[in-house]
């Protein structure tokens, strides 16, 4: 047992975010402490949680559905956990780094897959805690009974709850792990399957508000959709609105229960599986043939490209905004009439606003939130792991490793941005002047991002992560560069403002924004050419 819990809480330990930096006085790295981002996601969390429970209790408390509120912030919940480990599942679960050195452990193959499988449960429990809190919270406030008791029984539920997207995950990366570990074409199928299931996503979340905007005041069968959506949905709320210890043991009986069977399934062929994935299907028809060659910067953004197209896990993260973008002009092409007319009711609502002057803005807004949460660049540095010093002894310039790095990043997103750009402009109706604007906007914005991640990724690299799902999902850098990201996209604002209250146009605004733009851009690129060499070569 002592075994067990050692292993549970060296795994969580990994999940931490424990993030290097740069060297500080006396040749000592410092550290950042992965208490600091989950203060971070606490924030998000709960602000994510207490907003929607506002807005639903406001519109459901009246009609008497203020369980309704309850029930939908328990699914999206569990929902929203569900999204954030499926992903990371796999990698954790069934990686196969120094998994010799754990298999060899006194320890069975159970201790050690529920030992990892209870990390990924921690912090779901975390996470899902954080979103039943302010639920609980605002239920009390809206004139909900149960005081104190109430919130210690949800917070309860909660504990049983977050077995079932420890569940999900389980069976997700269990069955993925065993269909690619047959296959030639592993990261392939990887990442297919992933896009097929983010395209599911996306379909579902369309779906939602259709649903709300059917049922109107239909309490009654909302409340039934949603307790046939999980049948025990109802069991729980009931458990902790009218306290009932029966309700609660068949709640926690149905999430522990199917939890603990599959471990004991999956465990049973754990090693074998694990053997599965650390094998490599060779072909026996081989044929010579000539071996091109390219220079040495091509080489650096082919392997960048090649790196994050074939990482399921880099392209759905850290590549999200591109997609992001690509399915929200999709949408807008399919929905233009319905566009304009909801355009027109907002301005004759706001008194004959003009939306010559307001669309622009409206698409560039679109064009820099999903920018924004594009970054390659973030995890560049710290994917090259324990393999970056083949990279910093090549016969490369550091310049032109920065170049390839950010360089991808900005190809990459800028393809996507000249390929929207007119679409957008077709369906809110702009004018040449204005298109040209956002796109130069759109780029300039895009290339200060790419060196901004590149640069963060330099000052808080993380170089010693179990997997690149950790890296990804779990690095100061991406937190950071998407703050940055967020106080770039601030000072357009600002410069907006300003040229409103002059009485500028968009076109002014896009060339005075531009300029501000590039000069950033250019003085980052000046860091990144002295200090940023500095902290490279430190590395």
């Amino acid at each position: 047992m002592s075994g067990l819990w050692a292993l549970i809480r060296v795994h969580f330990q990994s999940l931490l975010l424990t993030t290097a930096g740069g060297r500080g006085r006396g040749g000592k790295r410092r550290q950042m402490s992965g208490l600091k981002a989950f203060v971070f996601l606490a924030f998000v969390m709960a602000f994510i949680s207490g907003s929607y429970s506002m807005m639903l209790a406001q519109a459901l408390g009246p009609l008497g559905g203020l369980d309704i509120m309850l029930m939908m912030m328990v699914v999206m919940g569990v929902l929203f956990c569900i999204f954030f480990t499926v992903y990371l599942a796999q990698g954790l679960l069934f990686s196969t780094k120094d998994i010799d050195l754990v298999l060899s452990l006194p320890v069975s193959s159970f201790s050690v897959l529920l030992a990892k499988v209870a990390a990924l449960y921690l912090e779901i429990l975390f996470m899902l805690e954080l979103f039943l809190l302010p639920a609980g919270v605002v239920w009390l406030t809206s004139g909900g009974s149960g005081g104190l008791g109430f919130l210690l029984l949800l917070l309860l539920e909660g504990v049983f709850l977050s077995f079932v997207p420890a569940f999900v995950a389980l069976l997700f990366g269990t069955l993925i792990s065993m269909l690619i570990s047959r296959m030639r074409y592993k990261n392939l199928f990887n990442t297919v399957f992933s896009l097929l299931l983010v395209g599911v996503i996306i379909v579902a979340s369309v779906g939602i508000p259709r649903y709300i905007e059917t049922s109107g005041t239909d309490i009654d069968g909302m409340r039934s959709t949603l307790a046939s959506f999980f049948p025990p949905l109802s069991w729980m709320v009931r458990a902790v609105i009218e306290p009932n210890g029966l309700l609660l043991l068949a709640v926690a009986a149905l999430c522990l229960v199917p939890f603990f069977l599959l471990v004991l399934l999956a465990s049973r062929f754990y090693k074998k599986l694990l053997t599965s994935l650390l094998g490599r299907q060779v072909r026996s028809d081989y044929k010579l043939g000539t071996v091109g060659s390219r220079g040495g910067f091509s080489a650096l953004l082919a392997k960048e490209a090649r790196r994050f197209f074939t990482t399921p896990a880099y392209l759905l993260n850290a590549g999200m905004g591109m997609m992001m973008l690509l399915v929200a002009t999709v949408v807008f092409l399919f929905t233009k009439n319905s566009i304009h007319a909801a355009l027109a009711s907002i301005a004759a609502l706001a008194g004959g606003l003009s939306l010559a002057s307001v669309l622009p803005l409206l698409v560039l807004v679109v064009m820099v939130l999903c920018i924004m949460s594009f970054l390659p660049s973030s995890v560049s540095i710290s994917l090259e792991g324990k393999t970056l010093w083949i990279l910093k002894e090549a016969p490369l310039d550091v310049g032109r490793i920065f170049l390839a790095k950010a360089g991808f990043h900005f190809l990459c997103g800028a393809a996507v941005c000249v390929l929207v750009t007119p679409i957008e402009a077709y369906v809110f109706s702009l004018s040449p002047f204005s298109a040209l604007g956002v796109l130069l906007l759109s780029l300039l914005y895009l290339a200060l991002t790419a060196m901004t991640g590149l640069a963060i990724n330099l000052k808080f690299p993380r170089l010693d992560a179990e997997n690149d799902t950790v890296v990804i999902k779990q690095s100061a850098s991406v937190i950071f560069s998407m703050l940055a990201g967020l106080l770039e996209a601030a000072l357009l604002v600002c410069v907006y403002l300003v040229c409103s209250a002059l009485g500028l146009g968009f076109t002014v605004f896009s060339l005075v924004g531009g300029l501000i733009l590039l000069l950033l851009c250019c003085l980052l690129a000046r860091w990144l050419s002295t200090r940023g060499r500095t902290l490279f070569a430190a590395l």
